[in-house]
């Protein structure tokens, strides 16, 4: 590489600082390891759904997320749907598939 546009940076990225280790004690402390092979359970798709917004449109199966949040014995299906999806590893095309249409906020220029 030449050496012009190396030089600059020699003095940057090349030299050893010292750390100072405390600064990790003021970190939030996370969880240990989670196990990521084991299949989702009832409990995280129920945090996950309370979680989720409410106020979005629907996708292309006109599905609202406030009828995902209120599903009751669907729940499980829609568990078992996931389970399945997991256990073969392969996500349906229309879960990737996406529409995006901008809504620019009223008196916007961007019309």
């Amino acid at each position: 590489m030449d050496a012009r546009v190396v030089e600059p940076f020699n003095g940057v990225f090349n030299v050893r600082r010292k750390f100072d280790v405390s600064v990790t004690d003021d970190l939030p402390k996370i969880a240990p390891f989670v196990e990521f092979n084991s299949l989702p359970s009832r409990q995280e798709l129920d945090v996950e759904l309370t979680q989720m917004s409410r106020r979005t449109a629907p996708g292309i199966d006109n599905i609202y997320m406030e009828e995902l949040k209120v599903l009751d014995v669907g729940r499980e299906t829609l568990l078992q749907l996931f389970h399945i999806v997991w256990v073969n590893e392969d996500n349906p095309k229309q879960w990737i598939d996406a529409i995006l249409v901008p809504l620019p906020k009223r008196g916007s220029s961007l019309i």
